[in-house]
Formats: structure tokens, C-alpha cells, sequence
């Protein structure tokens, strides 16, 4: 996952490069932790009036770590793509823009299962059943 992040970084830069000359621009944005539904994989038996609360239901557990104190959301990200669209930016191509709070180094994969269970056991909670990590 983390070496094909970097693949699409060196892509950007090599792809902006290319194009300048064109007066192309070409950047990546690289979201951090983000409080969407996508978050409802890590419990499949997720009862159906849980969807909809999956980003409330997450955003705390996003939040840990996060150095701005926070889980990022789509408008975060929609917002860095529309600096990107305009004139503002017109002189920035080639680059990464990492819209996550701050949070660049991230994790190890044990602690990112682990906080995998603990998310589990949100959702659980929030469906009344019985939670089952130590």
C-alpha cells in the first residue's frame, strides 16, 4: 500500500516535468485519515441504521494521533482539489498535497490492526452487542 503511495508521488513529479512545457500542471493530493464511509468494511455485520452514522461513528477513532486534533473529511480533500483548480495555484505543479492534519509518518501495520479491533468494537457498541478485544 505505502509503495504504491509513493509510485503515484514519483508519477506526479515525473508526469509534471514532462508537461510544463505545455503549461500542464500536475499534482497529487494525499488524504490522511479521513472520516467516510468506507470505514463500514471493518464490520461487514454492521446492522443497516449504523451506515449512516459510520463518520460520526469514526471520527474520534480517526482523531487519535492526529496532530490538528481531528479526522479529515471529503470537503477537506474537495477543498485542497479546488486550491489545485485555481489561479491561486498557478505556479505549483509536481507536487503532494498531503491534506492530513499533520499526521505524515503514520503508523505500523500491528497498530493500525489493532486500532482496526478497537473500531470494531465501536460499531458493535453502537449496535448493542457485546465487544470482545483486550
Amino acid at each position: 500500500y505505502t509503495a504504491a503511495k509513493f509510485g503515484v508521488v514519483g508519477l506526479t513529479k515525473s508526469v509534471a516535468l514532462e508537461l510544463a512545457e505545455q503549461g500542464i500542471r500536475v499534482n497529487a493530493i494525499c488524504p490522511g485519515k479521513m472520516a467516510t464511509y468506507i470505514w463500514a468494511k471493518v464490520y461487514p455485520d454492521m446492522p443497516a441504521d449504523l451506515v449512516e452514522r459510520v463518520p460520526e461513528i469514526t471520527e474520534p477513532w480517526l482523531a487519535e494521533g492526529v496532530p490538528l486534533g481531528r479526522a479529515g473529511f471529503p470537503a477537506d480533500v474537495a477543498n485542497a482539489a479546488l486550491w489545485l483548480a485555481s489561479t491561486e495555484s498557478s505556479f505549483v505543479t509536481g507536487q503532494a498535497i498531503v491534506v492530513d492534519g499533520g499526521l505524515t509518518s503514520g503508523r505500523p501495520w500491528s497498530q493500525m490492526l489493532h486500532a482496526f479491533d478497537k473500531l470494531r468494537d465501536r460499531f458493535r457498541e453502537a449496535a448493542g452487542q457485546t465487544t470482545v478485544t483486550t
